[in-house]
Order: structure tokens, then C-alpha cells, then sequence
């Protein structure tokens, strides 16, 4: 029986503002973006990063452990946010973010790729072949901290070419005066390594700049597209505990908020702010390593929200195409129950547990 030691450290959930429109893109991994992309901050690579010795699925990617935030193992995550790919979750470059789908759904939809019939036989991976599962917080939180830290690729993944110099890469998302897509742009055109129709197939967009570029490094050289902007992402957490076990409900006296205002509220707050936290939300679910950051690192921002009497608790991440300076890869969006949809804003991404 294998055991898997993913510790659910309950973590903020940014919400993304219910907006009228779809600006999704697609992605374009050809060798030409991804060099493109590398070209960005070759200078701040870290060499190559080898075969993967976890045996990855098919355009996932490995992500170090991260003790500190409850996720101490390697583990595998979709390297794109999941299409729909005939009713089947997938990783793909050219597929378009699967939308209006429920966290309750997108929690199956992960677990039906799973050889394992029954919900106990999926959890003890009685097939011996790993496990694939609704992202977790502490597995986003392990992604999102490995982007900030991250000194062997500090240059592509920061706009000052160093860790907290400048702002982090926020991908495609209206900032910094720039505005979202308009149209959805496809896998055979050359921007679409950026979030604008303007841009332009290389280490900047037409502007000069890298803040609109869709991928982001970890330090092991993998390559992750919209874990910031694009579409929000549903995480498996919902008041502290994982989708199997417990649904939302009480979830107000729970969620981190700013001591000065009182209580969760509506409304998005600069993640330095937060300082009133709960045993499910301690600030290590939803804090940067570096606790002094917030929009002005484009970190993202925190949403408690007040839905159904400050319930809601249902985790939504890294904000969407329309987020603007609230978008980042630690922006938490709380407002959500885990049954509501967004017909344009909120998708989700699989991860897979290796056996060991």
C-alpha cells in the first residue's frame, strides 16, 4: 500500500471577480516558444535539468517537495491548466482552458484518470501505478514558492532579472496598463507566448517587457503556462480540508483576514496585510517566503469574500485574464463554494503522485 505524505495545509483562495466575457488564449509550446521563452534569461538558467526521474506523464512536469508548506515529496502537475479533451482532463499545448466547471467536478474529473475504481482503492493506489488528483494547496503553494525563490532562473521569472527585484511574471493578465486579450489567439500564432495581440514571439513583448510572458521556471528548469492569470484554477481545499473528507460550511471563522478591518470581508487585500490566521489557514497556506511582498512584487492578492455568511471557503487560484494587478501566483480567492461555476474565469490542473 503506498502512502502518500501530501499534508493539507489549508490555504486562501484568491477570488476572481465575477466579469462578463471570455479572453481565454491557448497555449503554444512549439520548440520555438519554448526557446524563445529560454532565450528570455539564459543567463539565469541553471543547466539542464536532465531525464525526469519521476517518470512524469505525458506534458506534466516535476515539481520539488516543499516540506515547510506541507508538501515534502516530488510530485508531477499539468504543465498546461487542463483542457477538456473529449470529456477526459488534459495536458496540452494547444488545448483552450476547461471552464464552468465546479471545484466538486474538477476534483472527480482529476480523479477519473485514475486506473483504481472506488474511492478507497484510489487513495491506497491499489494498481501500484500513482495517483492523479485535483491540485492541493500545499502542491501550489510548493510551486508557487519554488517560482518566487527561484535564483537559477531568477531572470525569467522576475522583470529586474532578480529574486524581488522588479515584479514576477504575471502572465496573461490586464496590468501595468496593458489590456487583456480581446480575441482568443491560437496555438499557430506567434504571440501567443503573451498575454496581448501585440506581442511578439521572443524574451519580450512589443513593449519590452516580460511581465505579459505566459511561463513561468522552476528551479529545476521545467517550465510551468498560467499559473498566473489566463484562467483561475481551482485547488483542492476548502476550509482547511481536502474535498474527500469535508464540503464548505463555517468557513468564516476560518479565513485569514486583516486585523484592522475585523473580520473576512469582501474585497482584495495585499497579501503583507493578512495578519490574523487560523489553525486550517496558517500563513504558511497562503504567504510568500518572503512575507514583506504584495502588488508591487505582482504576488497576487487575497479575496476572503462574504458568500452565503462569510461561508463560500472553496480555494481558487492564481487569478484570471481580468484580474489585473489582483492576478499572481499567490493570489487566493476565497468567495467560491465548492458547487459554483464560472462560465469564463475558473479552470483547474491534475497532478500526479508517483508511485513509490
Amino acid at each position: 500500500m503506498k502512502i502518500f505524505k501530501i499534508v493539507q495545509v489549508p490555504i486562501l483562495l484568491v477570488t476572481l471577480a465575477s466579469t462578463i466575457g471570455c479572453n481565454l488564449i491557448e497555449s503554444d509550446d512549439t520548440p520555438a516558444a519554448d526557446a524563445s521563452a529560454d532565450a528570455a534569461g539564459a543567463s539565469g538558467a541553471g543547466g539542464s535539468a536532465g531525464p525526469d526521474p519521476l517518470n512524469c506523464p505525458t506534458d506534466y512536469i516535476e515539481v520539488p517537495g516543499n516540506a515547510t508548506v506541507g508538501a515534502p515529496d516530488n510530485f508531477c502537475v499539468m504543465k498546461y491548466e487542463a483542457s477538456d479533451s473529449g470529456g477526459v482532463p488534459a495536458s496540452a499545448a494547444a488545448g483552450r482552458a476547461w471552464v464552468g466547471i465546479s471545484q466538486v467536478t474538477a476534483w472527480s474529473e482529476c480523479d477519473s484518470l485514475n486506473s483504481e475504481g472506488g474511492r478507497a482503492a484510489i487513495d491506497s493506489d491499489t494498481g501500484e501505478d500513482g495517483t492523479y488528483a485535483l491540485i492541493s494547496n500545499p502542491e501550489w503553494m510548493a510551486i508557487a514558492r519554488n517560482i518566487e525563490t527561484n535564483t537559477e532562473n531568477e531572470a525569467l521569472n522576475w522583470t529586474g532579472f532578480s529574486v524581488g527585484t522588479g515584479e514576477l511574471v504575471t502572465g496573461h493578465v490586464g496590468r501595468n496598463g496593458k489590456s487583456a486579450n480581446t480575441a482568443r489567439a491560437f496555438s499557430s500564432q506567434a504571440h501567443n507566448l503573451f498575454n496581448w495581440g501585440g506581442g511578439v514571439l521572443g524574451a519580450t513583448d512589443a513593449s519590452g517587457d516580460i511581465d505579459g510572458r505566459r511561463t513561468l521556471y522552476l528551479s529545476n528548469d521545467e517550465i510551468i503556462w498560467d499559473f498566473s492569470g489566463n484562467v483561475a484554477e481551482w485547488v483542492d481545499w476548502t476550509l482547511g480540508s481536502p474535498l474527500s473528507t469535508s464540503m464548505t460550511s463555517g468557513a468564516g471563522g476560518n479565513k485569514p483576514y486583516d486585523l484592522t478591518v475585523g473580520s473576512p470581508t469582501d474585497g482584495w487585500f495585499d497579501l503583507d496585510l493578512i495578519d490574523r490566521f487560523s489553525a486550517l489557514a496558517p500563513a504558511e497556506s497562503l504567504l510568500p517566503t518572503n512575507a514583506s511582498y504584495n502588488a508591487t512584487q505582482a504576488v497576487g492578492r487575497y479575496y476572503p469574500g462574504v458568500n452565503g455568511g462569510a461561508s463560500g471557503g472553496a480555494a481558487v487560484r492564481g487569478g484570471d485574464y481580468d484580474s489585473n494587478n489582483s492576478a499572481g501566483i499567490f493570489a487566493l480567492d476565497l468567495y467560491y463554494r465548492s458547487t459554483d461555476t464560472d462560465a469564463n474565469k475558473i479552470g483547474f490542473r491534475c497532478v500526479f503522485r508517483v508511485a513509490d
